[in-house]
């Protein structure tokens, strides 16, 4: 019955697809001759370690191999009676990395040791992808405002505007903690809010991850999260800022508001250690942050906004013996803070303020039994709940006007929006890892089985929404009162395996299926009854990675494979929630008249052949290592993105009508489409120029060019530079709702100048940042970034319903060039061996640069077109303090 119990835990604690601890060392020992070494003890140890230490014996073959390792600083030592002994310390290893050391044993009379302090691999030989591996020491010393994921991956090549290589802004992304997709299920956002001080590092793959990966079309996030330690380690932090350490870059630029100034409160409390030395470990995490936020408004009053966030994280590491080792972490978090509905720009906040308020509660669990040398097997489950209110400030009664001209809210406006939402997800994988050194070279075959179920439920109020031209009313949307919830249920099956033919060359080859179905979680709420939506997703991966020269020094790379977008709600909740039509009021001079109605749950149907949005491509890339602990690379990488999904009018008629229009602005001559609704008939379809109002064929395609140059830490620096080339085309844009189906794809004038360069698009990109310690510890740690302005297009509007761009987007009008400076600076002060204190200052933009980010308006006629409405923020300071044990 005990040998049952390891299978027991699997069926019962399983998770999404990856574990937490991933990592592996191999490595060859030979003779001086070439010829293979058996019965070497190798023996790893790390602090990172629950028994502190593992052994093991090279095969008949020389090889060793070592699985299912944290991320962390590993020393290695090869024993055997009559060589000599090599003790190699501080290898640096990775989250789901490999780290080959290959050693020559010379033969000794006596028990010599050679010891080898550098020469750690800073080239991975086995990976096939792109992406990068922001470590501890990266994520304490980078200067940021302690949001992580919208400072952190900002440093990774090929990572602008919250997009990877030209994917979809946020959504598109796996936002992932140790391995399980914490991503929002309803639009694909990040869920959490860990604190930086829990993280052991932020591993982004955006581009050649294996079949294990799936659920997303731009990058996969990952958050590895810190352990204890056979010895009590801790942290007590505190940064803040202050209303009067903001500086003002608005001088130069009229009609921006004055920037935002904030009181920031962010004291953190870190303590980790032994529950039982060699076999139990705890870590914990509070972090409490409030943000007291001086906004200007429209009017030149000055508000203080409040925003405040409580966050615990819990962790248990325990390995029981050495089969069987268990994971478990909780993580709570609150945040209450106000917000706009919608707009872009400061003064609108006091016409749409409302309150929201938002928990998380996530349980991660993960048991591995390792059945023998060649066979693991793995069990993990994840679960989080995240209810999430929001409440107009104003008043349900209380109208928004938001005038289309001004682009902004007008005073006396409210939120007028009520929202109540669940997001839910439960996650469940099984896992068995199979190794096999004697099929033409070794195997590490992967099999998977995943299963999840996810919830995004909302109670949504919104009425009187007006539209206003110029200071004057004409048109409203009341658009009623719903609620109900889309249950997602999706099952993936995956096969990988990563095979080293020889000791040059490996080939990663797998399989990916994806099932996902739609459905409403209260079927007596259901439009359509049963399943609406189902999506069958297959995924081919190949990649290769070659060393090029036998050193393992030079390493090509290659892949080939298709993603899938992630199973998310999107607009999908009409099937679900009986939503009432749009009602559509025209402002007859006294009185609204209603006009039309739009939608609604009856109007609102789904293409029976509707398929997944994916996107495929390839890459190739070296990377060399240059000198001990310095790596270039040079990597090209081509996506295409394919099955775009919108909603489609096909009842619409579109009246084809022309203008010829001229200012000083600008000129247009040629057509543009009224309508005339018909029907009141959506479908959410794959639009193709078959459709009613698609002219055109829906594409997307990103190329990037990068080269990087990356320095760990030795010698007291460490640097990561990088260029990146971008050319981003189609005529689909980069937005949130392209990856959710909210999309209207069949309006004629939408598809008019259409194709061109992709509004994401920065042609050039460099990034430099690092840390060097000065003497008298004190560090430094800049960051430094330049990218070209986005592109836009004028646009004019024929009538009121209709929009239109003026000219194809060429690239030859954008927004100004960006050049950023962030720098801190750190003084320590070491107390004995273990206890450090530091003072920490952060400057953000440094230069108090004033470049333009938006327009007011990019509409020919209007009186803000190219009038500045925001830029960057302005030079401001954080103080911080520190102290580590």
């Amino acid at each position: 019955m005990k040998k049952l119990i390891p299978v027991f835990l699997i069926l019962f604690i399983s998770t999404l697809a990856f574990a937490q601890d991933k990592s592996r060392i191999v490595g060859t020992v030979t003779t001086a001759e070439g010829a293979a070494i058996v019965g070497v003890k190798v023996t790893i140890t790390s602090d990172m370690l629950i028994a502190n230490t593992m052994s093991a014996e090279t095969n008949e073959r020389g090889y060793v191999r070592f699985v299912l390792l944290p991320v962390g600083i590993y020393d290695i030592k090869f024993e055997k009676e009559g060589y000599k002994t090599i003790d190699q310390k501080g290898i640096q290893l990775g989250y789901d990395a490999t780290a080959t050391i290959d050693k020559v044993l010379e033969p000794s009379e006596f028990e010599e040791v050679v010891t080898i302090t550098g020469e750690a691999p800073i080239v991975d030989e086995t990976s096939s992808g792109i992406g990068d591996k922001l470590d501890v020491d990266i994520l304490a010393n980078t200067p940021n405002t302690r949001l992580l994921w919208h400072e952190m991956p900002k440093l990774v090549a090929g990572f602008n505007d919250v997009s990877s290589l030209g994917s979809v802004q946020v959504g598109s992304h796996a936002w992932n903690t140790d391995g399980v997709n914490t991503s929002d299920p309803r639009y694909g956002n990040p869920s959490s809010a860990m604190s930086h001080e829990a993280i052991q590092q932020l591993d982004i793959t955006q581009f050649g991850a294996n079949a294990e990966y799936g659920s997303f079309t731009g990058a996969s996030m990952n958050v590895v999260t810190k352990s204890g330690g056979n010895a009590f380690h801790g942290e007590v932090n505190y940064f803040m800022q202050r209303i009067n350490w903001v500086s003002d870059n608005t001088k130069n630029v009229e009609g921006v508001s004055l920037p935002d100034a904030s009181n920031l409160y962010d004291p953190n409390f870190v303590i980790g250690g032994p529950l039982l030395k060699d076999k139990i470990w705890f870590f914990f995490n509070y972090n409490y942050s409030k943000d007291s936020r001086q906004v200007e408004l429209a009017d030149a009053k000055v508000i203080n906004a409040v925003w405040n966030y409580n966050t615990y994280f819990f962790k248990f590491n325990s390995r029981w013996d050495d089969r069987n080792m268990t994971h478990v972490s909780y993580y709570w978090n609150s945040a209450k803070s106000p917000n706009r509905s919608s707009g872009n720009y400061i003064e609108e906040l006091e016409g749409t303020l409302f309150l929201s308020e938002a928990y998380n509660k996530t349980l991660i669990l993960q048991h591995s039994f390792v059945a023998n040398e060649n066979w693991i097997l793995e069990g993990r489950f994840a679960g989080f709940r995240i209810p999430f209110d929001m409440t107009p400030v104003g008043g349900e009664d209380t109208p928004a006007m938001f005038d289309i001209i001004l682009n902004k809210y007008l005073p006396g406006s409210s939120s007028n929006t009520t929202t109540r939402e669940n997001r839910d997800r439960d996650q469940f994988l099984l896992t068995t890892n199979y190794y096999n050194d004697d099929l033409y070279g070794s195997h590490s075959i992967k099999f998977g089985f995943e299963y999840e179920s996810s919830l995004g439920y909302e109670y949504f109020k919104s009425r009187d929404l007006q539209l206003w031209w110029a200071g004057s009313p004409y048109m409203k949307y009341d658009r009623g009162e719903y609620d109900g919830g889309v249950r997602i249920n999706r099952w993936a099956g995956f096969a990988q395996d990563s095979w080293s033919i020889n000791d040059r060359l490996t080939l990663n080859y797998g399989f990916r299926y994806d099932s996902t179905g739609y459905t409403a979680d209260d079927q007596s709420k259901a439009v359509i009854k049963g399943t609406f939506v189902k999506y069958n997703d297959p995924a081919f991966r190949l990649g290769f990675a070659y060393d090029l020269f036998g050193d393992g020094k030079t390493v090509l790379r290659g892949f080939f494979g298709r993603y899938f977008e992630g199973a998310v709600e999107g607009n999908t909740g009409a099937a679900a929630r009986n939503q009432p039509p749009w009602l559509i009021y025209l402002w007859a001079g006294d009185q609204w008249l209603l006009f039309d109605a739009q939608g609604g749950s009856s109007d609102f149907h789904f293409d029976p052949d509707l398929s997944n949005q994916y996107t495929e491509g390839f890459m190739f890339g070296v990377d060399r290592e240059l000198m001990e602990n310095m790596s270039g690379s040079a990597t090209l990488v081509y996506k295409y993105d394919k099955n775009f999904i919108g909603q489609i009018y096909p009842d619409t008629t579109w009246v084809e009508s022309t203008t010829d229009f001229s200012n000083d602005n600008g000129s247009y001559s040629g057509k543009y489409y009224g309508w005339v609704r018909t029907g009141t008939k959506t479908v959410l379809t794959n639009p193709t120029t078959d459709d009613v109002g698609v002219l055109d064929t829906p594409y997307r395609r990103n190329l990037s060019l990068l080269f990087q140059l990356n320095k760990r830490m030795s010698d007291n620096w460490s640097m990561k530079a990088s260029y990146t080339y971008s050319r981003f085309t189609g005529n689909v844009g980069q937005s949130w709702g392209s990856m959710l189906g909210f999309l209207t794809l069949s309006n004629p004038n939408a598809w008019i100048n259409s194709r061109g360069h992709n509004y994401l698009e920065r042609p050039h990109t460099i990034k430099l940042s690092g840390t060097y310690i000065a003497p008298f510890d004190i560090l430094i740690s800049p960051f430094i970034m330049w990218m070209n302005g986005l592109p836009y297009v004028p646009i004019i509007r024929p009538d009121p319903t209709a929009v239109v761009r003026t000219q194809a987007n060429d690239g030859t009008m954008r927004l100004p060039n960006q050049f950023n400076i962030d720098i801190r600076l750190e003084k320590a002060f070491t107390f004995g061996e273990k206890y450090r204190f530091g003072i920490l200052l952060d400057v953000f933009n440094l230069l108090n640069s004033d470049t333009v980010t938006a327009y007011r308006s990019g509409q020919l006629d209007s009186p803000n077109f190219e009038v500045p409405s925001e830029i960057v923020p302005p030079r401001f300071f954080q103080l911080g303090l520190r102290f580590t044990f």
